[in-house]
């Protein structure tokens, strides 16, 4: 292929990665159909309400109140998740140094972030020791004065593994979905709730009411699975526009070795999580169900400063065979082991990238510093092995969606992540590039 015909295909690959202008002007739309999504179901839950309150059937009355209890329930469930995760928060911390961090240098950190934000929401910044756990937020509409539902909660992994610009970054993309970036479903679960346990009582009026109590559980079945799918949209442009947030103010290059690092730290505990699983499918004495307590177990002996999958194969081998694993033994028949295997079988097909997926050659662009991070000098070549291997990822893991169904089309690969910000770095503010560095 000649010079040009080269470069004509880089740029036919780089004009299919989206527009930042184009992804601003579709989150409003979102935002707009979210809206009128959010306000149909608080009226048709209020509606329901009183209509089933004042209704004359003393069966709708109890479905009713069961609806609105249920509803609360759920949304508390959702709201209340990190609480199990024990979150402390970041200016409580006690046990400094935070991995590279000391409590001189976080609170330079947190200085930097709320100059870079002037933020009227002003989130609450958490620490979480979940290994197994990425970074989220968590806002709400309701509730502003409590912290723990408008919050960033980071695990205390990342402290260990990323320098003080590429936390930053991980930070800013996280409140970049508390200050702008999620939609107002999101913000304001509690009328789904309601919906889904209200809208089944309808069916009162169309089976017998001998049927209608069996009917209606089965239905708060199926509007429990799928209500993500009725009610939440399925679109990356909010990870994409949080990405352009935190890397406008912390530097494209910042925020890409950011990604990069955290990233290649989920790739070796999905490794390990896959070898655990496998380990389990070939050992007839222990259970899948055992699976959850036993990863959680085994990841927390890793080192945080652990980098070689060669290493934790050989964690895997003494944890494998240690007296601590054996307690969890239990003798399995073969028609249990048969309902085992489809169930691992299962997780391993939908939880984990397939081994045929080719991963990057990081040598091809990794030729400055080798490290597994993108430096000045490498910036442009890497950018060029990106557009010239569409079919290799740069890290087996299941934030690359195009290979996994577990993150359920939210979230962008890792490669078109790092191109939208490469292809729309013109977009960032003025301000912001003369504070921080790009890739320039």
């Amino acid at each position: 292929m000649d010079n040009n015909s080269e470069i004509n295909d880089m740029s036919r690959k780089l004009a299919a990665i989206p527009d930042y202008h184009s992804l601003e002007r579709e989150f409003k739309k979102l935002c707009i159909k979210s809206g009128i999504k959010l306000f149909i179901v608080i009226f048709i839950d209020l509606v329901s309400i009183i209509y089933f309150y004042n209704s004359n059937f003393n069966i709708l009355n109890k479905c009713n109140y069961f609806a609105i209890f249920a509803g609360i329930f759920l949304s508390m469930l959702y709201f209340g998740a990190p609480i199990k995760l024990k979150p402390v928060r970041i200016e409580d911390f006690k046990n400094y140094p935070i991995g590279n961090f000391t409590k001189s240098q976080i609170k330079n950190l947190l200085r930097s972030i709320d100059h870079e934000l002037n933020s009227k929401n002003n989130p609450t910044i958490y620490i979480i020791k979940d290994k197994l756990k990425g970074p989220f937020a968590i806002s709400t509409l309701l509730f502003k004065s409590k912290k723990k539902v408008n919050s960033v909660y980071i695990p205390e992994y990342l402290f260990y593994i990323l320098n003080s610009d590429e936390l930053e970054a991980i930070l800013l993309h996280e409140m970049g979905h508390v200050e702008k970036y999620m939609l107002p479903l999101m913000r304001f679960i509690f009328p789904i709730y309601f919906f889904t346990f209200l809208a089944p009582i309808y069916l009162y009026y169309f089976f017998p009411v001998n049927f209608f109590i069996p009917v209606y559980i089965l239905s708060l079945f199926i509007m429990l699975r799928y209500q993500k799918k009725f009610f939440i949209e399925k679109s990356t442009t909010q990870e994409y526009l949080a990405d352009f947030f935190s890397a406008e103010r912390v530097g494209i290059l910042n925020y890409i070795n950011g990604l990069i690092t955290s990233i290649g730290y989920h790739e070796l505990i999905e490794y390990a999580s896959k070898r655990l699983l496998e380990h389990i499918e070939k050992n007839k004495k222990l259970s899948v169900q055992k699976y959850p307590v036993l990863l959680k177990n085994f990841i927390n002996d890793i080192p945080y400063n652990l980098r070689s999958k060669r290493r934790i194969t050989a964690l895997l081998k003494k944890y494998i065979s240690s007296k601590e694993i054996k307690t969890f033994y239990n003798d399995l028949d073969e028609k249990h082991l048969k309902i085992e295997k489809k169930i691992i079988h299962h997780m391993l097909v939908f939880h984990f990238m397939s081994d045929d997926i080719k991963t990057a050659d990081w040598s091809k662009f990794d030729n400055y510093i080798h490290n597994k991070k993108i430096e000045k000098q490498e910036y442009e070549g890497f950018i060029k092995y990106l557009l010239e291997n569409e079919n290799k990822v740069l890290f087996r893991d299941s934030n690359e969606d195009k290979y996994t169904i577990l993150m359920e089309g939210m979230h962008p690969s890792l490669r078109d992540r790092i191109l939208f910000l490469h292809k729309n770095v013109k977009y960032f503010a003025t301000s912001f590039k003369k504070r921080k560095i790009s890739h320039h």
